[in-house]
């Protein structure tokens, strides 16, 4: 057995058990269906079809973006099968493929020990909103899977400063992005850790955040013209985003206490849960920015 199976045979259990959870969450009923996933799903028949991206409406795909639907259509090209139907095996693939990466995540921990990634990797495979999403068609299933591939590569550029791991890197944050909107924070993240890297000079560092940022850019950038040229609307007709910056606050702060079944009902606690989070990320990355040997953790 290899050095690297060897470190993560816990990693590799916890994988299974996460596929087999999946699986049986989605023994009875099959896959998960939502009107996300009835978009995704007829935009991914469309193209498979040859006819583009268009939904079952008829209308071109504008609303999200489009690399899910296309990453359903090429699943649904090389299998023969239609996406609902394998999406619970898929499902169960990316999760397990997760909860794996994960556990090689936890290998590169500054401080790390057995029992403490192995609590870890008991927590995110029996997660009850990691298993609702993967039991679900949705494009959060690949985006998070992407998030977990986009850390490790960039950690991995951090380490040797090579081109070739920060093309990786924004390739992935590309994906990423053209995944979930959301992911244009990975793309961001990058060019803020290049910003503050103490083992690069200016120049050295403004070419890599150019490089970082137009590769990681590039693939929505391409949908959006798309989107342009076939709706005239870069990401079609939405309402307007009227939502206060402390409604926002507290919105997160009522998600990460129902991760952990807080049964709290004050909004200021709300408020002041989500603030804390968010300031202990702050002083965590300042620390590791004035402790260089530490920076790459």
């Amino acid at each position: 057995m290899s050095p690297f199976l060897k470190n993560n045979i816990d990693s590799l259990i916890a994988s299974v058990v996460g596929f087999l959870i999946i699986m049986l969450y989605t023994q009875y009923g099959g896959i998960g269906i939502s009107p996300d996933s009835i978009a995704y799903t007829s935009v991914a028949r469309s193209f498979v079809a040859g006819n583009g991206f268009f939904d079952y409406t008829g209308t071109p795909l504008v609303a999200f973006p489009l690399f899910y639907p296309f990453f359903l259509g090429l699943l649904m090209f090389v299998t023969q099968h239609d996406i609902v139907q394998i999406a619970p095996f898929l499902n169960g693939l990316l999760f397990a493929t997760l909860i794996f990466l994960s556990g090689v995540m936890m290998d590169h921990f500054k401080y790390k020990t057995n029992l403490y990634k192995r609590i870890l990797l008991i927590i995110i495979t029996i997660s009850p909103s990691l298993i609702e999403i993967y039991s679900m068609l949705w494009s959060e299933t690949l985006f998070i899977l992407l998030v977990v591939v986009f850390i490790l590569y960039f950690h991995k550029y951090l380490l040797n400063h090579s081109i070739l791991s920060l093309v990786i890197a924004g390739i992935i944050a590309a994906i990423a992005f053209d995944t979930r909107y959301a992911g244009i924070t990975l793309t961001a993240t990058g060019c803020l850790l290049i910003f503050f890297d103490r083992n690069l000079g200016w120049k050295k560092k403004s070419k890599h955040i150019l490089l970082f940022g137009t590769t990681g850019i590039s693939l929505a950038v391409i949908n959006l013209i798309y989107n342009v040229i076939v709706s005239e609307l870069a990401t079609g007709m939405r309402q307007k985003g009227i939502t206060p910056l402390t409604k926002n606050i507290e919105y997160s702060g009522i998600v990460l206490s129902d991760w952990f079944q807080l049964q709290i009902q004050q909004q200021l606690i709300f408020e002041v849960i989500a603030i804390s989070i968010m300031l202990l990320f702050i002083v965590f990355f300042i620390k590791n920015i004035n402790h260089w040997k530490s920076y790459y953790t």
